[in-house]
């Protein structure tokens, strides 16, 4: 289900988060460090966020669509910024140090923005679209195997899946007419076929009609030959 696999990114997503801040908070990640230090120290750390910020978007976009504009926002907000960590770590410079500083400065920020990005993630997950949670326990149905579930239809939903079950019942109502045409054809060529096979062909008509003329015509010379004897 994708809320399982949602709340494991969310999971990972807040265990980064969370070890960065305190990395920054002990000094562990620290404004002193050179660029390049600092750089090493958090790269992979900040690939992964990017990694699971981009796989979280997706499925707040599928949970809750409505909210498409602000789930990208905030996403962008983590990710430009992670970018421009790394730009401002990667840029030549006469004062590596200050580098260093702004760069922080950047780090701090995506955090922040990464936690507000972390609360928005869990009110989507644990309020989704009606429509869209009412599909996901259908889905859920299909995949359980025959297992019964009861699903509460939010009241929201119900016309959608009131005018949804009427083009089903009008889909079989079609289906049926077709069915009964379709019989009715085949009945039809049924007896078309048994009364051509009663006709015959025209070979085998041509046939019996030779054959009956010559019987007519022996019958025809037996009489004379009677009556020739006879006189």
């Amino acid at each position: 289900m994708i809320s399982e696999e949602l709340n494991a990114k969310i999971n990972a997503l807040e265990q980064i988060l969370q070890k960065l801040a305190t990395q920054i908070a002990t000094g562990e990640i620290s404004d002193r460090a050179p660029p390049k230090e600092l750089l090493n120290k958090t790269e992979t750390d900040i690939n992964q966020l990017s990694d699971l910020i981009e796989q979280i978007k997706e499925k707040l976009l599928t949970l809750k669509p409505e909210k498409a504009h602000t789930i990208k926002r905030r996403c962008q907000n983590v990710t430009q910024t992670f970018i421009t960590f790394k730009d401002i770590l990667l840029q030549k410079t006469t004062d590596p140090l200050a580098n260093s500083r702004l760069a922080l400065d950047q780090l701090r920020k995506a955090l922040t923005d990464g936690s507000d990005l972390l609360i928005l993630t869990k009110e989507i997950r644990d309020n989704p679209s009606p429509l869209i949670n009412t599909l996901l326990k259908i889905r859920l149905i299909c995949e359980s195997q025959g297992q019964v579930l009861t699903i509460k239809v939010p009241e929201e939903t119900k016309p959608f899946f009131e005018q949804f079950s009427k083009q089903i019942q009008s889909i079989y109502s079609s289906l049926r007419v077709i069915e009964n045409a379709l019989t009715n054809i085949r009945n039809s060529l049924n007896i078309i076929q048994h009364q051509i096979l009663k006709m015959g062909t025209p070979k085998e008509q041509d046939r019996s009609s030779q054959q009956e003329y010559s019987e007519k015509l022996k019958g025809q010379l037996s009489l004379q030959n009677f009556k020739a004897k006879g006189g």
